[in-house]
């Protein structure tokens, strides 16, 4: 019969009961009640008798493993523990998961979906029951339906985030999306670089669009454009970052461009070639606040649908008679083109290697950058910086012009 017993240098009471082991025997066990009155105590350990001795006989499901604890807790401290499903962490993770992005959101939000529709009722279990296999699972599940090896990758990472709150929180022991391996990727996909003389092209493209009698609404988001391809060609920031340039993140006393990256929350700091701050010095007159848009127009779109930057983008990479290679995506992923926007990204970087100036100002310059880059990144020189962005090719001033 259950019992218990106190250290004399304890406040505690001990719980110690007979376990009935499988070959007939018994052994003496004892636990820590972590209660200071002997009445409660005592019924708790009567309560852990009773519970080992239904799951030696095979009575006890694992529902009611929980309710059982939940019953013992309760009646010695009068508090119900509260078992949380996995369900219910993603769910509750997504509402306090900060992200700056809708998009972002959205794709953390599918994950989630996916993976609880997946685990189909066992979506109501505890958290802390689900297994390195549920999560494999799910990936090769995700992986046959046509996803690429990067999408499927993606979704597990997002496991693995929830997850890893769910642990620093005390509601499971281990993170086991940790242990889940990445699938290889293949990177048979190549960005071509747009040249000076395409640059021009598409500058020339935007000046037609612009005059052209039938599209005259359009015009002033077209004499946007000239701008923000010149700022993607010589910045190299992505499409969201250029367009949502703030006139607070252009400093002309200083010739800078700074600003905070919305991909990885980077603050980025970016020294203006000549010809992009001509552009600038001239279309300062128009602001009248530091929080106005550079692009008012082309700020207030969004990047991807058809009535997206993107799509407006390729719409001049017609116009300049200009087209890349098109990819298609692998299984159910994405056909991509090899010239977009982003390719000015490449083209940035590829004019700068080009000029020979090393990976480190490179990469300072283009924000990829890992802890040890920032470490550099805080003690590079202003000058080594604005020297590197010098060595990029200036273009003609009848096709620069603002």
């Amino acid at each position: 019969m259950a019992s218990i017993w106190k250290h004399p240098k304890s406040r505690f009471y001990t719980a110690c009961w007979q376990r009935r082991m499988p070959d007939g025997s018994t052994k003496k066990v004892k636990r820590s009640t972590k209660c200071t009155n002997s009445s409660k105590a005592l019924k708790m350990a009567m309560e852990f008798e009773r519970a080992e001795n239904r799951a030696s006989r095979e009575l006890l499901l694992e529902s009611q493993v929980e309710s059982v604890v939940s019953d013992i807790v309760e009646g010695a401290t009068g508090r119900e523990i509260q078992f949380v499903s996995v369900d219910d962490w993603f769910n509750r993770w997504l509402t306090i998961k900060e992200v700056k992005s809708e998009a972002t959101y959205a794709t953390y939000k599918g994950t989630v979906e996916r993976f609880c529709r997946f685990l189909g009722e066992r979506s109501k279990m505890r958290l802390s029951l689900l297994s390195i296999d549920d999560v494999v699972a799910f990936r090769d599940a995700e992986l046959k339906t046509g996803k690429v090896a990067r999408t499927v990758n993606a979704q597990v990472k997002h496991l693995r985030i929830a997850l890893n709150l769910a642990r620093i929180q005390g509601h499971v022991k281990t993170n086991v999306a940790e242990a889940v391996e990445s699938l290889k990727e293949k990177r048979d996909f190549r960005r071509d670089v747009f040249t000076p003389d395409m640059v021009e092209e598409l500058l020339a493209a935007t000046f037609r669009l612009a005059a052209n009698p039938k599209a005259q609404k359009a015009a002033p988001a077209y004499r946007e454009w000239r701008g923000l391809v010149l700022v993607g060609f010589f910045t190299g920031l992505r499409l969201s970052d250029a367009a949502g340039l703030l006139w607070a993140d252009i400093d002309l006393k200083n010739r800078m461009i700074d600003t905070e990256t919305r991909k990885t929350q980077e603050r980025i700091v970016i020294p203006l070639h000549a010809q992009l701050e001509a552009y600038l010095s001239e279309h300062v007159k128009a602001k009248t606040s530091n929080d106005d848009r550079v692009f008012e127009i082309l700020g207030a779109k969004k990047t991807s649908g058809n009535g997206g930057l993107s799509t407006a983008f390729a719409r001049i990479m017609k116009e300049a008679g200009i087209q890349g290679t098109r990819v298609d995506g692998q299984g159910k992923g994405r056909a991509r083109n090899s010239l977009s926007f982003h390719a000015f990204r490449h083209s940035f970087n590829s004019a700068l290697m080009n000029a020979g100036v090393n990976q480190e100002t490179r990469q300072l310059l283009t924000g990829h950058r890992s802890k040890e880059m920032n470490d550099i990144y805080t003690h590079a020189s202003t000058e080594t910086l604005r020297d590197a962005v010098t060595t990029i090719p200036s273009l003609t001033i009848e096709a620069a012009k603002s």
